[in-house]
């Protein structure tokens, strides 16, 4: 018997958040919701002003990579945004 009802960790399956982040971001404003909304099967966008692939790191030293630049995303195939 699970603790958990059968939809956990799929609530958002099919939704894509993007969350924009850049040099010196507050670390729990961008990893926390990052990993909750993947963990309830959210696509999320890590968007930055730089290239693709670009390591940011926050004010407490969490590296994350951004997967589009603002100019690749188009706001109507987004669900939201942080």
């Amino acid at each position: 018997m699970s603790l958990f009802p059968p939809y956990f960790g799929q609530r958002l399956k099919g939704k894509r958040v993007a969350i924009f982040v850049d040099y010196a971001f507050e670390d729990l404003e961008v990893m926390f919701p990052k990993i909750r909304l993947e963990e309830e099967g959210c696509e999320v966008l890590v968007v930055g002003g730089h290239p693709a692939g670009q390591k940011y790191t926050g004010k407490h030293g969490y590296p994350v990579k951004s997967t589009h630049t603002i100019a690749d995303v188009d706001v109507a195939t987004v669900d939201g945004l942080i």
